[in-house]
Parts: C-alpha cells; sequence; structure tokens
C-alpha cells in the first residue's frame, strides 16, 4: 500500500516525494528478511516421494504468503519513515521562516523608529495602499476594468515617488509575506502528514497483514499435513493388502504342498501294504514250494523204490510242481517290481 499526502499550495496540489516502490536494494533487504522470519524452505532431496514433495509445495506457498505480507509491511513502514523525515525537513523549514519572520519584523520596527513617520500621515496611507494592492489576488485587482486602471494608475504614481522609508519598508515587509507564507505552507503540510500518519496506523492496526498472513500459512501447512497423513495412510493400507495377498498366496502353497504330500504318502503306504501283502504270499508260496519239494522228493524216492507205479498220475504230479513253480516265479518277479518302485519313490 503506497501512501501519498497531498496540501494546497499556491491552489496547486504537491505530492510527498519519495513514497513510491522502494529501490530493488531496500527490496532485497526486505526478501533476505523474510527468508530468515518467515518458513525457511532449503534445498531438499525429495526423489519421488509425493508426501514429502506435497509437504515441500505446500512450505513454498506458505512461505510466499508470509514474504509477501512482510515485504508489504515493511514497505509500509518504509513510507511512513519517508513520511516522517518529510515532516521534519518541514518543521525545520517552519522554523527558519519564523527565524526570517522575526528578522523582518524587527526591521519594520526598526525602521518606524528610525524614520518616525506619523500614522496618519500620506506617506504611511501610500505606503499601506501600495502593500494592500500588491497583496491583492489577481481576481480582486483585475474585476472591474475601470477600477483595475485606477488602481494601476495610482501603483504607478506611489512607486514613481517612493521615499526612502517607503522602500525599505516594502522590502522588510515583502520578507515579511514571504516568510508568512513558507510558515503556513510548513503548517499545511504538516497537518496534512499528521491526518495521514494517523490514518495509516489505523489502517494497519485493522488489517494485520503479518497476522493474517501467518494465520493463513498454518493453514496451508495443516491441510498438507492432512493430506500427507492421509497418503501415508492410504500406502500403508496398500501394504498391508499387499502382504495379507502374499500370506494368503503362501498358506495357499503350503496347504497343496500339504496335500500333494499326503497324496504321496498315502501312495507310499499303499505300495508298502501291497509289498507286506505280496511278500506274506511269497512267503507261503516258498512253504507250499518247499513242501511240495519234499513232497517230490517223495515221490522220486517212490518212483525211484516202487516198482509198478503208475506212469500217468506221476506225469500229472510234474505238472503240478512245476505250476506252482512257475507261480512262485510270478510272484516273486511281482515282488521285486514292487520293491524297486517303493525305493524309487522313497528316493524321489
Amino acid at each position: 500500500m503506497n501512501i501519498s499526502i497531498s496540501f494546497q499550495e499556491q491552489q496547486k496540489n504537491t505530492l510527498i516525494p519519495g513514497l513510491g516502490g522502494g529501490s530493488s536494494n531496500e527490496r532485497e533487504d526486505v526478501s533476505n528478511t523474510a527468508n530468515k522470519k518467515a518458513f525457511f524452505a532449503g534445498n531438499m532431496n525429495l526423489g519421488n516421494d509425493p508426501k514429502q514433495e506435497r509437504l515441500e509445495e505446500a512450505r513454498k506457498k506458505a512461505y510466499k504468503v508470509v514474504s509477501d505480507a512482510f515485504g508489504a509491511d515493511r514497505d509500509f513502514d518504509r513510507q511512513l519513515d519517508e513520511i516522517r523525515k518529510y515532516a521534519e525537513t518541514k518543521r525545520e523549514e517552519k522554523a527558519a521562516a519564523l527565524s526570517d519572520k522575526k528578522t523582518a519584523e524587527d526591521m519594520i520596527d526598526a525602521l518606524r523608529k528610525e524614520y518616525n513617520v506619523d500614522p496618519e500621515s500620506k506617506e504611511q496611507k501610500d505606503l499601506e495602499w501600495l502593500m494592500a494592492y500588491r497583496k491583492a489576488s489577481h481576481d480582486e485587482r483585475f474585476s472591474d476594468i475601470e477600477q483595475m486602471k485606477k488602481n494601476r494608475a495610482r501603483a504607478d504614481e506611489i512607486e514613481a515617488k517612493l521615499t526612502e522609508y517607503q522602500s525599505r519598508m516594502l522590502e522588510a515587509n515583502e520578507q515579511l509575506d514571504h516568510a508568512q507564507k513558507r510558515i503556513d505552507d510548513a503548517d499545511n503540510a504538516l497537518m496534512s502528514i499528521r491526518q495521514s500518519l494517523t490514518d495509516a496506523e489505523t489502517e494497519k492496526n485493522k488489517t494485520h497483514a503479518m497476522a493474517d498472513a501467518q494465520d493463513e500459512a498454518e493453514t496451508i501447512m495443516d491441510e498438507a499435513n492432512r493430506t500427507v497423513i492421509g497418503m501415508a495412510m492410504n500406502e500403508a493400507k496398500d501394504k498391508i493388502e499387499e502382504k495379507m495377498q502374499e500370506e494368503q498366496e503362501k498358506a495357499e502353497e503350503k496347504k497343496e504342498e500339504k496335500e500333494e504330500q499326503e497324496e504321496l504318502e498315502a501312495e507310499r503306504a499303499e505300495k508298502k501294504a501291497v509289498q507286506e501283502a505280496l511278500t506274506e504270499e511269497t512267503r507261503e508260496a516258498v512253504k507250499e514250494a518247499r513242501e511240495e519239494s519234499r513232497r517230490r522228493k517223495a515221490d522220486d524216492l517212490d518212483l525211484t523204490d516202487v516198482t509198478g507205479a503208475d506212469p500217468a498220475a506221476l506225469t500229472d504230479r510234474l505238472s503240478n510242481v512245476n505250476a506252482a513253480l512257475d507261480d512262485i516265479k510270478n510272484k516273486m518277479a511281482l515282488v521285486d517290481a514292487d520293491l524297486k518302485g517303493i525305493k524309487v519313490d522313497e528316493i524321489i
């Protein structure tokens, strides 16, 4: 916010100098100070983390809000300082004008005492009329053409015959009038300055720019933190769901492995039972073979020792023995194959 103060000076608006935007150095100083007093957003290695990126974006936004407000506040204070300096200049000018006025007044008093002119004399009356004529405004002097001519003629007549007293008094009064004008201008400026400072301070206290900026910055960061928390919760939820999915898959794999192992064990148990059954049958077959062998030996003995035996009966018995031996061989082959299969399964 730029502050300008205007006041009447010879019916012209005069603008107080030095109240525009600050120089580049001043703006840089404001920015540097804001850097120190507002948020610090240094160089951060964010990588691709969206949470950090969101926080950094919020920090930059909050920093800009506070920095802008701080810069505006500093610029406002700088303008107030310029106004106060200008007011001090006007006070100094007024003091100098008062001194000049006092000098002119002393000179007038000294001239009166020195020349001791009668206040009712024509010399004094002409002097006073001429001073009034010179002080009169343009409109007052030339509102009436005829009167203007008369006044101009009288002024020329008096000025053509000025006495030393009148000449010196005119000069002293001109100095007095000039000093008074400077005093009036300074008073007008100071009055405008006082009003402007009062209005500016009132407006500043009303707006609370820095406090509002700080509140806005805190709101920005709070919203960013809430957003980041939500992002983190979603990430955690996704990770939990992913972990649960992995655990479920592992459990299913273990279940399948267990079922396969149970099937394999069942097959092994079945094969073992078959092996045991075959082994038992084999034992019985061996036993029968041995008995058959003993019978065969006895029969051979009978065939050798007993004369008159029936050859057909002997042939039948030999056939039976051979069939029993073939059956034993087949069972023994089957048992051997099962045993090999069981060993292979155990190795696998």
